[in-house]
């Protein structure tokens, strides 16, 4: 988790007073010892946000950043993303997350072509959801 904030220029200490923020908020501390070979899938998941979002990048995707994880860290995740102030483009199938974090829609086919392109709205739509098969 050092590597890149160092490869940013940051100092030791800050890098690791930047990390140890960022574990905490996520709770991974106890990570640190353990393998990576292993985490499990939402603890690798906790740990990638965690190294991406340390250094507040103005543009983030994500790809179904809330699959894997337990309950509590997803309502981390969420709040998180509420407060994230960038642009954000990420690709899920959780109507719900979306609904709690989004406020631009763009809805694909299965075979990736854009169906529609609206607010948040658009998830009430029956018909598009079903044409984008997710639902």
């Amino acid at each position: 988790m050092l590597y890149t904030p160092i490869q940013l220029g940051f100092t030791i200490q800050d890098a690791k007073n930047l990390i140890t923020e960022n574990a905490n908020y996520f709770g991974i501390e106890k990570l640190y010892e353990k393998p990576l070979f292993r985490l499990s899938g939402g603890e690798k998941k906790r740990v990638a946000l965690a190294c991406v979002l340390q250094l507040n990048p103005k543009l983030l995707i994500l790809d179904e950043p809330t699959s894997n994880i337990d309950g509590k860290t997803r309502k981390k995740i969420i709040e998180f993303l509420k407060e994230y102030n960038g642009t954000m483009i990420l690709s899920t199938h959780e109507i719900d997350f979306v609904k709690k974090i989004s406020n631009k829609v763009v809805l694909l086919s299965p075979e990736k072509q854009i169906l529609k392109v609206g607010g948040i709205e658009l998830l009430e739509d029956n018909k598009y959801l079903e044409a984008a098969e997710i639902i």
